[in-house]
């Protein structure tokens, strides 16, 4: 039974002249607790607790059912079937070296969610994150749970991958201004692909 937890009390309200050295910080503690298997607690102000934490054995059915949601969207080209997200939950929950999978949890129910794919990028020499899903459910939204999970994706990586990287449609501004609010800037490369070989096979 998991009996340690990380608390986070939200400071996004405080101003200090330490602020950035005080956010740094909370993230490396929640990188040292998610690389230890220990649940972060995420407090707000409003006393709404949210737990962010890598996918877990117990999340899968309602993994399935909101990733389901999230492939069926128009956000999403190619509707991946229920063998290939599955795979995609299995590989997080066995920490596969090239998928990442964490939640975000509020009173025993999945708010949103995010996977991050590891490769090489000869381009930039080095680490490649790519942020390949990015989730939030509706009736969660407009309260940065996206933001969030977005920012801990960006602040874990940023100082050993050579490039974060992720796909976004072109009509979507809402989160084209998100991404941009954090730093992502666009590529002038348009994607090809050639589907080798379904992983579900």
């Amino acid at each position: 039974m998991q009996n340690k937890a990380l608390v986070v009390i939200d400071i996004q309200n405080d101003i200090t002249k330490n602020y950035k050295n005080i956010i740094n910080n909370i993230n490396a503690a929640i990188d040292w607790a998610f690389s230890n298997d220990i649940h972060v607690v995420y407090i707000k102000h409003c006393g709404d607790n949210y737990d962010y934490s890598p996918y877990r054995k117990k999340d899968k059915t309602d993994l399935l059912k909101i990733m389901t949601v999230f492939y069926d969207s128009d956000a999403v080209i190619s509707n991946a079937d229920e063998k290939i997200i599955t795979n995609d939950i299995n590989a997080c929950i066995e920490k596969s070296p090239y998928l990442e999978g964490y939640v975000c949890e509020l009173d025993g129910e999945i708010a949103g969610y995010t996977m991050l794919a590891k490769s090489y990028s000869t381009e930039f020499g080095g680490l490649s994150i790519i942020i390949e899903d990015l989730y939030v459910n509706e009736k969660y939204r407009g309260q940065k749970i996206g933001e969030t999970l977005l920012n801990y994706a960006v602040n874990k990586y940023k100082s050993s991958a050579a490039i974060i990287r992720l796909e976004v449609e072109s009509d979507n501004a809402r989160a084209i201004n998100l991404y941009k609010k954090l730093g992502f800037t666009e590529l002038p490369y348009k994607q090809m692909k050639i589907v080798a070989k379904k992983a579900a096979e």
